[in-house]
């Protein structure tokens, strides 16, 4: 039977934390920075293309918010004590395609020297993907991407506890639990493939609920400014909604 996966501290560092080191001038900051793209990216990008920009458009839009965001400085001017990460990305897209808009294409894009690792055509296959709601809105958009994004992070940090604890596989096979209820020879199964008793499983897979409902728990709250319990209920029960809205 697998071990129980320990409480282990805060992943790696903070989200807050790993902002403000990507607005620093060290030589984390890159590192930092890369980090924060990979994670946000596609959130900027899905909102862009809601909006009614091209594919084309709206990579040159999402590279150059990232390099604006970072070359202008934006990320130590960013004080926590605001609210939501969250919100704060979302209005400053905005911002940009109204000021975009207004210089009506008469600046060059792509000048600025950051440059995010954005897969066009993964982007794309993601964009055309059938949505729960055919007419949501870019923000209801950007709202449900940014919640993949939550749950993907949860999912890689607990996919390495376990891979950490040389139980990867039996990882991938009992995460199903947490994407919905199982069928009802799922414990049978995994028991019988793992060499468990069909009660060891369902430990096991109470231990996997418990441990994601925790980390979810810490994503979230690192997200929002100094939140107290019913906030941080509140945000995973919208983020919940954006995901089947």
């Amino acid at each position: 039977m697998p071990p129980p996966v320990p409480e282990q501290q805060r992943f790696e560092e903070t989200r807050w934390s790993l902002i403000s080191r990507a607005g620093g001038n060290d030589v984390s900051a890159k590192d930092a920075m890369d980090e924060l793209c990979r994670r946000y990216w596609y959130p900027v990008y899905a909102y862009v293309r809601r909006s009614g920009q091209s594919p084309a458009d709206a990579e040159d839009l999402t590279q150059d918010f990232f390099g604006r965001f970072f070359a202008e400085g934006t990320l130590r001017q960013l004080d926590r004590e605001r609210g939501k990460f969250r919100s704060y990305v979302l209005k400053a897209v905005k911002n940009q395609l109204i000021s975009n808009h207004l210089r009506n294409h008469t600046q060059r894009r792509g000048g600025h020297v950051t440059r995010i690792p954005l897969d066009q055509e993964v982007a794309e296959a993601r964009f055309a993907q059938p949505l729960p709601t055919s007419e949501a809105s870019p923000e209801r958009l950007f709202d449900r991407e940014w919640a993949v994004t939550v749950v993907e992070s949860v999912l890689e940090k607990l996919h390495l506890e376990y891979d950490q604890l040389g139980k990867a596989a039996f990882f991938n096979s009992l995460q199903e639990i947490i994407q919905g209820r199982p069928e009802s020879h799922f414990y049978t199964d995994l028991a019988k493939r793992f060499e468990m008793t069909e009660n060891a499983v369902r430990v096991a897979a109470h231990r996997l609920r418990s441990r994601y409902g925790k980390l979810l728990k810490d994503e979230v709250a690192d997200l929002l400014d100094n939140p107290t319990e019913e906030q941080i209920r509140e945000e995973i029960r919208y983020l919940f909604e954006a995901l089947t809205s």
